[in-house]
């Protein structure tokens, strides 16, 4: 539940922005750096692993992404909350990406855990191309913003539970 927004912003942004900046190029150059930041995220993250707990990092990442939700629908008109917003999403995702593989490594040990993180990689294939078919199913009932807004109620019972 704690990466819906982070995937959805990685798979919807352009879509998204069409609705509300409507400038294709402005959106295309969000999408190069947003690729960019996630990887530069990533390998902050992964150094930042090194010194703080898989709970601790997860817990500020996650605390972050909850707040996105509520901020871009109300300002997404405007270039630069949209790409603020966007980076946060694209970096959200390539953080995870670092903390998962290491703390399967840390919990099951180097051998297992690589297997389980090449099986998490392979079940994030799966569930991102169920996750567009969901999200347009669901965005024939609520609009994006409400949508955004979901999945901002279902990053904040994932910290809860967390």
């Amino acid at each position: 539940w704690g990466l819906l927004y982070a995937i959805f912003l990685n798979v919807f942004y352009k879509a998204y922005g069409m609705t509300t900046i409507g400038d294709d190029q402005f959106l295309t150059v969000v999408g190069g750096i947003g690729s960019l930041f996630s990887a530069v995220i990533a390998f902050a993250v992964g150094l930042l692993s090194d010194r703080y707990s898989f709970k601790r990092l997860a817990c500020v990442i996650y605390s972050i992404e909850a707040g996105m939700p509520f901020i871009l629908p109300y300002l997404s008109w405007s270039k630069p909350v949209f790409f603020i917003c966007s980076m946060v999403g694209f970096g959200i995702l390539g953080s995870s990406g670092a903390l998962f593989p290491a703390e399967l490594s840390r919990i099951f040990g180097n051998s297992t855990g690589s297997t389980l993180s090449g099986l998490l990689n392979t079940g994030n294939v799966v569930a991102f191309a169920l996750l567009v078919v969901e999200m347009k199913a669901l965005l024939s009932i609520f609009s994006y913003s409400g949508l955004i807004m979901l999945q901002g109620l279902a990053t904040v019972a994932a910290l809860i539970l967390a």
